[in-house]
């Protein structure tokens, strides 16, 4: 059984929340570390649940949480800042497993990033991708996710979106035929 979205469903899912843009924030919850539940609320639509889960998947459902006892501090925040934000637009970033959610609020602008590959993570930013707050703290030789930091995308080599033929030519060329298929993966 998979646990993850490819980059490829990733690019079609981000169509299907076009749904959601404009809508109200009703509620967040928090049911469990990385496991986020946004409830919208739009006129003539009613209630639509957002469950984010990185890394494995984020998906519309009609289930009901269970609400936890304590609320976990992310959730608090989220809360804090988003509640009856209007959801301004959702984006993938890059050819990457990672969306993100732009919220207008009477404060400004404050965004979502959902990273879903590898542990996954949760990360809120202002509207200069100043990370607020983040499910986890992560450092790595590129990139740091932790409060006061700018909010990067991983490093990538290609971007297959963008990639030209003679670009394509020169990578498969220089690549081992043990790590041809991991390329094209």
């Amino acid at each position: 059984m998979r646990s993850e979205l490819s980059v490829i469903e990733f690019r079609h899912y981000v169509g299907e929340f076009e749904k959601i843009v404009r809508t109200r924030v009703d509620q967040v919850y928090q049911p469990s570390a990385k496991d986020l539940l946004i409830t919208f609320y739009k006129s003539g639509l009613g209630k639509l649940h957002l469950r984010i889960n990185p890394p494995g998947f984020i998906y519309f459902t009609d289930e009901k949480t269970e609400k936890p006892s304590k609320i976990p501090g992310f959730c608090a925040l989220l809360r804090k800042h988003l509640n009856n934000a209007h959801l301004d637009s959702v984006n993938q970033l890059g050819f990457e497993r990672i969306l993100e959610f732009k919220f207008k609020t009477k404060a400004g602008i404050f965004k979502l990033i959902a990273e879903c590959f590898s542990a996954g993570n949760l990360i809120f930013t202002d509207a200069d991708n100043t990370i607020i707050s983040a499910v986890e703290t992560r450092h790595w030789s590129t990139r740091d996710i932790k409060r006061g930091e700018k909010y990067r995308l991983p490093e990538s080599k290609y971007d297959i979106s963008k990639i030209s033929e003679k670009e394509l030519s020169t990578a498969l060329a220089s690549t081992s035929k043990d790590s041809l298929v991991k390329f094209l993966a």
